[in-house]
């Protein structure tokens, strides 16, 4: 397969799609391997670059080139056959294949390895593995510990160099690191030098060898390779035999064994068909070729797969978890826990603003809407303490929840002749709390009553059901008697003022709705809304934010309700950063393999920009770019166990997605105000990972108090950027600076995981210290008051002072009382002086993920 910019080497043709990147360290690239009648064309010419690749199960890989491999178990166990004999690694078991080796490689069920392919330029300049030395297989459980670890160690250090695109002198000093260590901890047993190959022997063979996977398929014959280079059938017999460990019949068997596995398991082919598309004489002979290699026949094979079909959850948006050892996240855990030292290399950062702008009037899209999670926990006192502070100290218009017709809510019950008759005690308790405290509601009709339900469709370890309607006529009722009844208890301007949703579009992306279904259920629920009172504020389609850039997905649902006159009073959608990895420019295959969705966070530093400008060229193609467009959820992650969302990462994250849509979009609602949360089980530590701003005992988090920096800024906007918002009010200039750093790519791929709080800033892409220069013009030549509050590591983050007490369990109540000291952002207030034409020259330094507001008193 060759790319635009480079080409991408492979090694033998792959059932699943598998990793190989190839670095020139300003890029890199990821493929698919991609079958067709004439199968893999591996490339056997020269390495020349450093590659990584995923080895998975049931993927025997044919392993051959002028590069040394370096094979490691990741988990499970690997077979490998070298030279004839063949040895069995086990987790962190290790085999190092010199240049012109041929290896076949098979891992079990369930296994994983890695393979470092290191090409002849690292191996000369480092003096290391001559050409005669014998290649080396270490089975963890029987070399020293010391020695395995040190090897894990390096050989994770390489790899994350790797993939995090560092520098070429760090990769290169790492790779030269790994050689020598295996120089110098290995015994050398050399090979008779006669059994070298010569420049002559090595071309011929890498002919044959790249003829064969040309016309693996078609009946080969030895007498037509050894006519292809000019020798005698017998020479090549003896030469193959001897150099690479095995016949040529076999090598051509296994390589079509190895394309029938990919017919069986994605195709479905039948036996005979299989057997014909992959070159065997008969189905006697496939069916024997195929039981020699894996032990049971291409039927039973077959069987197997779908019981293994069988085993996994349908009907299920999000996978109730994810698996704690998943491929790199396994090696990367013999890396050292403490922090990578802080950089001492400095970014400067320049602006220039005059108090005298007066600057555009906005209202903040952040304090439009509030999340706090399902109906049934907005009855819970804990989350309803968090809720009345985040009013009272920042103050939002709307509320947002999912779930008021979940069936713990008891809203749908139905009398003895099945008709429906509504009960509206828990849900009066919450709307009357949550208007009783100002908030204007924001509420999805949903979720499905399992009486009213076609499928079953969960999230997570939630009973809620994402299903349509098996009636639609009784989810119309339904729909239709709650909202009287909530005209009735508040007034029919009152629930004017609200907003009414359904769910997402992207339910029929991952389940059995489909999208014709899905359109009748909106246009179902839209129509018995308006049936109420054609001003009520009905919006849609929401859905993940991969769905706006799909080419098929919102167009289509633009010209069904357009054509049926039910178009949203408001577009939302969900605005969390992330790409189906199929559109991933970095692709790997965890992203798809993980038990969560297909999909891998966003590298796109301006990912909320982003979106909304697809929404309104969207808007715009059917000239309805007027229509406002609500973000009704918003999260730095997709995972809901992510320790970073707890750390100071999230503060500048908050900052620099406000900042740069101040005021694009209507609404910017985060996701999600606390921890209560009853998705994904109970917790066992204060921080978790959770997606709230306030977790157990209502200890704020750095996302929580950089919302109370913005929650300072003023209703004119005079600037925004990148890493800067500046806004004024009557008497005040407001500056808030933000030391934003995006995941790295390991950890958006999800090749790293985070289990350990210590971890939790290890995740990231290593940036300079942020040195600012802001030029301050017309102010007064005048004393004026300026006040500095930042949110840091050291203050500002509970999390933070959590992690320095150890990260305990276990916390008294005095504990607690620390924390919420602990989260209380720095504070300094002084005078300043600007010179004699009023500019005054503010300097200061960020660290990473660090975030400052200044406030300067404006003297007439």
């Amino acid at each position: 397969m060759i790319c635009e910019q480079e080409k991408i080497r492979c090694t033998t043709p792959r059932i699943h799609p598998i990793l190989t990147l190839t670095k020139k360290y300003d890029i890199v690239k990821a493929t698919r391997y991609k079958g067709g009648q004439s199968g893999m064309t591996p490339d056997f010419s020269s390495e020349k670059e450093l590659t990584f690749t995923l080895l998975g199960e049931e993927q025997p890989s044919l392993l051959w080139g002028d590069g040394a491999r370096l094979i490691f178990v990741l988990y499970g166990s690997v077979s490998v056959l070298l030279r004839g004999q063949s040895e069995v690694l086990s987790q962190a078991g290790f085999c190092l294949v010199n240049p012109l080796e041929l290896c076949r490689v098979s891992c079990a069920s369930g296994s994983r390895a890695l393979m470092l392919t290191i090409p002849q330029d690292y191996i000369h300049l480092s003096g290391c593995l001559t050409e005669s030395r014998s290649c080396t297989a270490v089975d963890a459980q029987t070399a020293p510990q010391t020695v395995c670890d040190e090897l894990r160690r390096l050989m994770a250090q390489t790899a994350r160099l790797y993939f995090n695109r560092s520098s070429r002198q760090r990769l290169n000093e790492s790779v030269m690191a790994l050689l020598q260590f295996l120089e110098s901890s290995f015994p050398c047993i050399e090979h008779n030098s006669s059994e070298q190959l010569s420049h002559a022997s090595i071309d011929r063979i890498t002919y044959v060898l790249n003829f064969i996977h040309h016309h693996w398929a078609e009946n080969i014959s030895v007498a037509q390779l050894a006519e292809q280079i000019y020798v005698t059938p017998n020479y090549l017999s003896r030469f193959f035999s001897r150099y690479l460990h095995t016949t040529i019949t076999d090598y051509i068997s296994n390589l079509r064994i190895q394309h029938a596995l990919r017919l069986l398991r994605e195709e479905h082919t039948s036996i005979t068909e299989t057997a014909m598309r992959t070159g065997f004489p008969n189905t006697s002979t496939f069916i024997r070729k195929f039981k020699q290699q894996y032990g049971l026949t291409p039927k039973q094979f077959e069987k197997q797969q779908v019981e293994r079909g069988k085993a996994l959850p349908q009907n299920t948006l999000l996978f109730t978890k994810e698996s704690e050892d998943n491929d790199l996240s396994s090696l990367f855990r013999y890396l050292p826990l403490e922090d990578a030292p802080a950089s001492q290399s400095k970014t400067v950062y320049s602006c220039k603003v005059s108090a005298a702008d007066t600057g555009t009037s906005v209202q903040p899209m952040w304090r439009r809407l509030l999340n706090f999670g399902y109906a049934r926990e907005g009855l819970l006192a804990a989350v309803q303490q968090q809720i009345s502070r985040a009013q009272r100290d920042i103050g939002f218009e709307y509320i947002r929840f999912h779930g008021i017709f979940d069936d713990n809510m008891q809203i749908y019950q139905e009398d003895e002749a099945g008709q429906p008759n509504p009960n509206f005690l828990y849900a009066d308790m919450l709307t009357d709390f949550l208007v009783s405290q100002g908030f204007k509601l924001y509420i999805e009709l949903g979720l499905m009553p399992s009486a009213l339900k076609k499928y079953d469709i969960f999230v997570l370890n939630r009973i809620s059901n994402f299903s349509v309607p098996a009636q639609p006529e009784k989810w119309h009722f339904l729909i239709v008697q709650t909202l009287r009844h909530w005209i009735s208890r508040y007034g029919q301007e009152t629930v004017r003022t609200w907003r009414f949703t359904v769910m997402g579009i992207h339910v029929p992306v991952f389940t059995d709705v489909s999208y014709e279904e899905y359109y009748a259920h909106y246009r179902n629920s839209w129509e018995a809304v308006k049936s109420v009172d054609p001003g009520l504020q009905f919006g849609g389609p929401g859905g993940f934010a991969s769905i706006a850039w799909d080419a098929d997905i919102l167009p289509d649902f633009f010209r069904f309700t357009v054509e049926n006159g039910c178009f949203p009073d408001f577009i939302t959608t969900q605005n969390y950063p992330h790409h189906n990895v199929e559109t991933d420019a970095e692709f790997m295959h965890t992203s798809v393999a993980q038990d969560f969705l297909p999909t891998t966070l966003s590298g796109d530093r301006h990912f909320t920009r982003n979106l909304c400008g697809r929404l309104c060229h969207l808007l715009r193609a059917i000239d309805r770019e007027q229509t406002p467009i609500w973000l009704e959820e918003c999260n730095s992650t997709i995972w809901q166990r992510d320790l970073s969302g707890d750390t100071c990462y999230k503060a500048a994250w908050l900052c620099h997605s406000i900042a740069e849509n101040y005021a694009a979009v209507q609404a910017f609602g985060y996701w999600l105000l606390t921890d209560f949360i009853e998705e994904r089980g109970a917790f066992t530590h204060i921080f978790h990972g959770g997606y709230g701003l306030f977790t157990y005992n209502g200890v704020p988090k750095a996302g929580w108090q950089a919302l109370c920096l913005l929650r300072r800024m003023g209703d004119a906007l005079l600037a925004a950027g990148d890493w800067y918002l500046i806004t004024r009010s009557r008497t005040q200039l407001h500056i808030l600076l933000f030391h934003y750093c995006d995941y790295d790519s390991l950890y958006r791929h999800r090749y790293r995981r985070l289990s350990q709080p210590a971890e939790a800033y290890r995740v990231f892409r290593e940036d300079n210290v942020m040195e600012v220069h802001l030029e301050i013009s017309s102010l007064t030549p005048q004393p004026h008051q300026i006040q500095r509050s930042a949110i840091t590591r050291e203050q500002g983050s509970s999390f933070d002072q959590w992690l320095r007490w150890g990260a305990p369990n276990d916390l008294s109540v005095d504990d607690i009382s620390q924390l919420h000291l602990a989260a209380q952002p720095s504070y300094r207030s002084e005078l300043i002086m600007p010179d004699a034409q009023g500019v005054f020259h503010l300097q200061t330094e960020l660290q990473m993920h660090e975030v400052q507001l200044f406030t300067i008193e404006l003297n007439s």
